[in-house]
């Protein structure tokens, strides 16, 4: 049957984690790798947003980027009028607090995107670019009737919201649907992304949008489907040579996602390769997250493992110079053994090369976690940073972070979660380490 990243899919599949974390109760051998006290630190509370405001946005499922200046940019999947999502730029101001601007309000019309869910992308020229889950064409495929997504280009002006440019409307046809992952791009201005349907087998597509005289032009560079993987729900990763790297929820030898690798051949030509089929167990299943990338080519994700016979998923290394031979960084356990996180999301590292996220379950309250892996001489070495409140009583503490961090402006951490906001909208954070 084919699947979408839709974004009941997605919501019925965070529902399933949640049961999942909520009720997790696991008897495994303890860590091989030391674990901390969480830390004192709190994350800051940058920005609040207020679900009774009709004009600002809800539910920030992607992360924030930083300009040059320090100001940040992302996206809300609800709110806005008529409800279906915003663009937003945070400013600091010289009293410490922050503003927020509205540059775009998505309208859910066949020339405008609806339910953003993704990171964005900048470019030198301060243009913004990123994805919606749907909007755009209106289709009589049922797996994207509310519209497949677009991709869309958002140009700064003197005054007020900014020019939104659609540049890619999915049909969700052999060009692909529902793209969840975000965007990422080359030094040439194109954009790289995937869509979790669509495509020969309707199980999703790889794509390229390039820039030309006459508009954005789509390349599919691959289909996804059975041991190739299924629904890339990620964004991809370049590697030094230009090599794209990601990950599927589906497919595989266990049907249970795959890392694979798209190389660059001759005349505009990719193929596919699977560097890890995932097959249950301490191995983790069903990564959300991407991937990223070492110096020296290594592949480091997580995955997730919605299952209460299940870890909470993992962290894990796919060593190049080995064969991308793969080593368990971390497996998380829960709130029920040492407040430790669980459903582990994107990964960041910082300049001396640790390896920072987030889990969207687990810690002391169930509400997250922020954790860090420190590189050392014999391999990783976990700690738990933080654990988010969620809702307790006169709180302003986040709760469920599905995003990745960033490192911005000052050194810090910056990123989203879904709760609490104003009354409960979610919210933007800075943490120092």
């Amino acid at each position: 049957m084919p699947v979408v990243a839709s974004q009941f899919l997605r919501r019925s599949i965070r529902q399933l984690l949640t049961q999942c974390a909520v009720a997790l109760v696991i008897v495994t051998p303890s860590l091989i790798f030391a674990t901390s006290a969480l830390a004192a630190n709190k994350p800051a509370p940058l920005w609040l947003f207020d679900v009774g405001n009709s004009h600002d946005g809800n539910s920030p499922f992607g992360g924030v980027i930083a300009d040059g200046a320090g100001n940040l940019y992302g996206t809300t999947q609800k709110g806005g009028f008529p409800g279906f999502g915003i663009v937003f730029k945070l400013t600091p101001t010289s009293t410490g607090l922050w503003k927020e601007a509205i540059l775009h309000t998505f309208r859910g019309s066949p020339s405008d995107g609806a339910t953003p869910d993704s990171t964005l992308v900048l470019d030198s020229a301060g243009n913004l670019y990123g994805t919606t889950l749907q909007g755009g064409l209106k289709t009589k495929n049922p797996e994207c009737s509310p519209g497949c997504g677009v991709v869309f280009k958002l140009t700064p002006t003197a005054r007020g919201p900014w020019k939104e440019t659609v540049i890619h409307r999915f049909t969700g046809k052999l060009d692909g649907a529902n793209p969840v992952a975000g965007l990422i791009r080359d030094s040439a201005g194109n954009l790289f992304g995937a869509a979790a349907g669509g495509g020969t087998t309707q199980l999703g597509v790889a794509y390229e949008l390039s820039p030309t005289a006459t508009g954005w032009k789509e390349t599919v560079l691959h289909n996804f489907g059975g041991t190739e993987g299924a629904a890339p729900f990620a964004p991809l990763a370049f590697d030094n040579a230009g090599n794209l790297y990601g990950t599927t929820l589906l497919g595989g030898d266990q049907n249970l996602g795959v890392v694979f690798k798209l190389t660059r051949r001759k005349a505009g030509l990719w193929k596919e390769t699977v560097l890890h089929s995932f097959q249950g167990g301490s191995d983790g299943l069903s990564p959300l997250a991407g991937v990223v990338l070492d110096k020296k080519g290594n592949v480091f994700g997580a995955s997730q493992a919605p299952s209460g016979q299940l870890p909470c998923g993992t962290v894990f290394e796919l060593t190049a110079a080995n064969g991308y031979a793969q080593t368990i960084l971390h497996e998380f356990e829960g709130t029920f053994h040492n407040n430790d996180g669980c459903i582990p999301n994107q990964l960041v590292f910082d300049s001396g090369g640790d390896l920072f996220g987030t889990s969207e379950f687990g810690g002391t309250d169930n509400a997250g976690t922020i954790f860090k892996l420190t590189r050392g001489p014999s391999g990783f070495t976990y700690s738990g940073l933080y654990s988010f409140l969620g809702d307790q009583i006169n709180s302003t503490d986040g709760e469920f972070p599905v995003a990745p961090l960033i490192f911005g402006p000052g050194g810090g951490l910056f990123g989203t979660s879904l709760g609490p906001g104003f009354p409960a909208g979610g919210e933007v954070f800075k943490f120092i380490p």
